[in-house]
């Protein structure tokens, strides 16, 4: 599908609490690095929801490790704030996911969505 120009998503677990050095949270490996990584084959920039209801630094550790924080972009639910955090519908998510997908729509080639159950 990337090699077409097209988008990639996936609204599974991806993974993200899995650091470069070792697993945690259940997480053996970060799935959502290792998506971006090959796609990073076809495209230049990739960008990464992670729609989690709470903030796990894996993510953010094996990207900075692997140097690959400019390639890379992630973006999860806690950025809007922790004060702000708390009254965040899922309606809301969806509009700030909508402000960032415009934001990146000319680079994005992979969505990957980290859901698990923290919607209401």
């Amino acid at each position: 599908m990337l090699e077409k120009g097209g988008v990639a998503c996936s609204a599974s677990q991806g993974f993200h609490h899995a650091h470069f050095n070792h697993s945690y949270g259940y997480c053996t490996f970060n799935g959502l690095v290792i998506a971006a990584r090959k796609a990073l084959a076809y495209v230049d920039h990739v960008l990464i929801l992670d729609g989690d209801a709470h903030y796990v630094d894996g993510t953010e550790d094996c990207l900075q490790h692997l140097g690959l924080a400019a390639l890379i972009t992630n973006i999860t639910r806690n950025q809007i704030g922790a004060k702000a955090h708390s009254a965040y519908t899922a309606a809301k998510w969806r509009s700030f996911n909508c402000l960032q997908l415009a934001l990146f729509l000319l680079n994005l080639p992979l969505m990957q969505l980290s859901q698990q159950h923290h919607f209401e």
